[in-house]
């Protein structure tokens, strides 16, 4: 298990929510989601942690299902007892399974994890297993790792920031139609740097 899967299967997602100003920046989340789900019955959400993107998103829209996958079993157990039923979900870790649901699933959101998956084959991988993407990520002018003890995390981390470029590229393997846009203003953009854009990936390439 690598550094970053140790640290987020026994964090306390629902504490780091605030440390990240997630609530700020969660209308943003959900306007920029919405154009690209309206059509689609069902959804997954890979490392959903608190769900809160879903949980909206499912008020707007009461999709059939909402599939939930993440590797903290406390905060997935946490946020199903606060979900409707058409809410299901499991624990684990994508690197080594990709349940069935989230292969069929319409459309994945995957807000954040891809930052986690350090080797591009695996990553193109694990997309073309899926039917359409959402990704949220944080890039910089350049690919830049991380890995060390973080004093505001209190715990070693290990991290890889792709370029928007190099996401794009990857998608376009992938997926026929590849789009992105920025995310957030710049007062809720990161400290050191770093963007938050949002790709859409869809029709997949046969």
């Amino acid at each position: 298990m690598s550094i970053s899967e140790e640290y987020w299967k026994n964090a306390d997602i629902y504490k780091l929510g605030e440390h990240w100003n997630y609530n700020q920046k969660l209308s943003y989340d959900v306007q920029k989601i919405i154009p690209h789900v309206r059509r689609y019955n069902t959804i997954a959400d890979i490392g959903c942690g608190e769900a809160k993107v879903t949980r909206i998103l499912n008020k707007i829209f009461n999709f059939n299902l909402i599939y939930l996958y993440d590797i903290n079993e406390s905060c997935l157990f946490r946020t199903l007892l606060n979900t409707p039923l058409n809410f299901r979900g499991e624990t684990g870790n994508l690197n080594e399974k990709i349940p069935q649901e989230i292969k069929d699933s319409e459309m994945i959101l995957w807000l954040g994890g891809i930052n986690y998956i350090f080797n591009d084959r695996k990553l193109k991988e694990i997309l073309s297993s899926l039917n359409n993407i959402i990704i949220r990520s944080c890039c910089y002018k350049e690919q830049t790792y991380i890995n060390k003890y973080s004093k505001e995390l209190k715990s070693n981390y290990e991290v890889l920031y792709r370029t928007k470029d190099e996401i794009k590229t990857i998608l376009s393997s992938v997926f026929k139609s590849v789009k992105y846009e920025r995310l957030y203003p710049n007062y809720l953009e990161s400290k050191f740097g770093g963007i938050q854009y949002l790709f859409v990936g869809e029709n997949k390439i046969c």
